[in-house]
């Protein structure tokens, strides 16, 4: 079969399996994965049953909230959602918790608390039998995880894959075109513990958690195809957390925490994929390791104001040794509008910046400053907004690098599946090499999801996020709060053609590529989320005339992957 008919049955066997995904549970690409450092944008209580005497069920509802501790704004980590649901079941009157996890209107989370008010009922499921203590004041669980993703390829790396990954850290593809599938899975097994160290009106908890990952892969992955297998410690934290309330009411809450542990922030310009998977650690499409290395956070928040100091050490691969530390600071008024600033400094870092005239510096000495805000409409619909801005500088050189996103569209909540249409503009700088000084965007560990900064579920193989412009159109259905569908088309553009320190080292026309992205969701409830994804990426100009052997197809990829956690 000529490859071209192989490619097209690929890209058609890939849109038969999404057409499958929106009629049944099945799914699941996790590079990005739709729940590691998503925002919560909603937390719902249910009490049930409703209290008669609507005082009672107003005062039960807050003192359910003021337990959980979870609020619009923050990042979802399953480890606080269990320590949340853990303070509730200490609430006088509540005899059972759980928490669902929904997709939110535009984007984000919605998480719903039912606290029960009855004696539970049933014979104990698995997420219960995990817990080994769980008294409402003391909580000891078994953290037990597996991620998994199967992939499918098509003309993988423009079969060019010997040029584009010569140099890769991951392993040089050698492989054919095509159709290439791989087995990518991850097991993780720890514990989670929570003790109070202070009782009453201002409460202080102690809480670890402790976690060893084993990822393992066998098939063509995006570098060699060599089976391999990793371990080590992914979570190894420590914190306390506690809180109060002014004498006019205002709740008041502050965690610290230090160890491996996830960090992302705000649109994941600059830190969210604060470790990396693949090639020897395997992992390459499940992408099981989201924590940093010696991560310290001390967070203070006053009802809808956060603000964090932060250190923290990339767990990256190879290793730059990058360490870090700055501070963070996030408004949430509670009308659909979130205020962000960032600011931090790079204390050390064997990362190098390349210059056109053949000298180098590195990392260390890096200054980022990151401004966002946005406003998201309520459930009924409305306009969207968002922007963001970043620029970074050094203090050992002359360095001015510029980063921003602009998006708006409009969702329509009162319509059946409540769709919503973006567009989205998005650019970081490359290196002029007219200029004296360094403009070429470092994108640090930026990512997320695919509506924030993964700039390409393909092309950010071949182009990172640095030296690109993206247009972005996004079309969004929720038919159901736990399903969601999502499809993009982009087209991306170099700033410059100087590309000195990625894949390519020059780009001989800026036109990078267009991509087409669909993708379905589910979550069954706060222990599994499943995906599919479907990406094509079309080849521009900058690439074709960068590799040698002539590019007539499109890289397609099919990925159904899973998440279980409990």
């Amino acid at each position: 079969m000529p490859l071209s008919w192989r490619v097209r049955w690929l890209h058609l066997a890939a849109c038969v399996c999404l057409a499958v995904a929106g009629v049944m549970p099945a799914a699941a690409q996790v590079p990005s994965d739709g729940l590691v450092g998503a925002r919560v944008a909603e937390v719902a209580v249910v009490l049930r049953p409703v209290p008669p005497d609507p005082q009672v069920a107003r005062n039960l509802e807050g003192s359910v909230r003021k337990a959980f501790g979870v609020y619009p704004g923050d990042r979802f980590d399953t480890a606080r959602l269990e320590f949340g649901m853990s303070r509730v079941r200490g609430v006088t009157g509540v005899t059972a918790v759980d928490a669902a996890i929904e997709f939110a209107g535009v984007d984000g989370l919605r998480v719903v608390v039912t606290a029960d008010l009855a004696a539970p009922r049933g014979p104990k499921t698995l997420a219960q039998r995990v817990r080994l203590v769980d008294d409402g004041e003391r909580l000891v669980k078994l953290d037990l995880a597996f991620k998994g993703a199967l992939p499918i390829s098509g003309n993988q790396w423009f079969g060019n894959g010997p040029t584009l990954t010569e140099f890769s850290p991951y392993g040089r593809f050698t492989g054919g075109n095509g159709p290439n599938t791989a087995y990518d899975g991850a097991v993780k097994v720890g514990m989670a513990a929570a003790v109070p160290v202070v009782k009453g009106q201002r409460p202080l908890y102690a809480y670890g958690h402790v976690t060893y990952l084993v990822p393992a892969i066998a098939g063509q992955a995006n570098g060699t195809a060599d089976a391999k297998i990793g371990h080590g410690f992914e979570e190894a934290y420590v914190g306390v957390v506690g809180g109060g309330a002014t004498a006019a009411g205002t709740a008041w809450i502050y965690n610290v925490s230090f160890g491996a542990q996830p960090f992302c922030i705000g649109g994941a310009m600059f830190l969210c994929q604060v470790a990396s998977s693949g090639g020897e650690r395997a992992g390459d499409f499940s992408w099981p390791r989201w924590t940093a290395h010696n991560t310290l956070r001390a967070q203070f928040r006053l009802r809808n104001t956060t603000v964090e100091g932060f250190h923290l050490e990339s767990n990256d691969f190879p290793s730059t040794g990058t360490r870090l530390a700055g501070v963070n600071l996030q408004h949430e008024p509670g009308v659909g509008l979130g205020y962000g600033a960032t600011w931090f400094t790079t204390i050390e870092s064997s990362l190098r910046y390349f210059f056109p005239d053949g000298s180098e510096q590195t990392r260390d000495g890096m200054r980022g400053l990151h401004l966002r805000a946005a406003y998201t409409p309520p459930p009924a619909g409305g306009a969207i907004a968002k922007a963001e801005f970043g620029r970074q500088t050094s203090a050992r050189f002359a360095m001015d690098a510029r980063g921003a996103a602009v998006e708006g569209g409009w969702s329509f909540g009162r319509v059946k599946a409540r769709p919503s249409l973006t567009y989205r503009f998005t650019a970081t700088s490359g290196d002029d090499p007219g200029t004296a000084e360094f403009e070429r965007w470092d994108l640090l560990s930026s990512g997320g999801d695919i509506d924030t900064w993964v700039q390409g579920v393909l092309l950010k193989n071949i182009h990172y996020n640095s030296n690109v412009q993206m247009h972005r159109v996004l079309v969004r259905l929720l038919p159901r709060p736990r399903w969601r569908f999502t499809s993009s088309f982009s087209t991306f553009r170099a700033s410059t053609e100087n590309n000195l320190g990625g894949v390519l080292a020059t780009v001989p026309g800026r036109s990078l590529g267009r991509e087409l992205l669909i993708v379905s969701e589910y979550t069954l409830s706060r222990n599994l989320y499943v995906r599919v994804t479907q990406g094509t990426l079309w080849a521009g100009s900058g690439v074709r005339a960068s590799v040698p052997d002539p590019v007539s197809s499109p890289w397609l990829v099919g990925i159904a992957s899973l998440n279980l956690q409990y």
